[in-house]
């Protein structure tokens, strides 16, 4: 059996496709990933989840006092 230059390629693309790392956008949503999630869907992790929420909430509160005419 003779392998042709198209199925070789096939077979380097498919044994290096594992060894391949993480995208950036993949590597960041893995790290927001809730580490006690006993399911497969993707569940935030709780503690991001509430430091985003205090920081819209500080966020929203500095423009507020900033930018009202008191």
């Amino acid at each position: 059996m003779e392998l042709t230059a198209k199925q070789m390629l096939a077979y380097v693309e498919e044994y290096c496709r594992v060894d391949a790392p993480p995208t950036p956008l993949r590597s960041m949503i893995e790290f927001f990933r809730d580490p006690f999630s006993r399911t497969d869907h993707y569940r935030p992790n709780p503690v991001w989840v509430s430091l985003a929420i205090f920081f819209l909430l500080g966020l929203g509160t500095f423009l507020y006092f900033s930018f009202s005419s008191h």
